[in-house]
């Protein structure tokens, strides 16, 4: 599974961005994701990468790959705030 998607946000001109964006990226043996923000102008864009390896997972590895997909899942989670 490969994944990429790019979202673009038109930002009001008299507001303010309240949440600190920091991009991510975090890889291990299942896969990889990386998250970049990029604000240019009046645009907030938002690159996202998900790429998961093709293979069997062995139960004593299956740890380690949840909290892989936790990260994920917890970084998708992320709110951001323009005022």
């Amino acid at each position: 599974v490969h994944k990429t998607d790019k979202i673009i946000y038109r930002l009001p001109v008299d507001g303010t961005l309240i949440s600190e964006l920091k991009s991510k990226e975090f890889s291990c043996n299942f896969g990889k994701y990386s998250i970049q923000y990029v604000i240019a102008g009046q645009e907030l864009k938002i690159y996202r990468d998900f790429q998961l390896y093709p293979a069997m997972i062995p139960l004593e590895e299956y740890g380690s790959f949840y909290e892989f997909m936790s990260k994920i899942g917890n970084e998708e989670k992320n709110k951001i705030v323009y005022q």
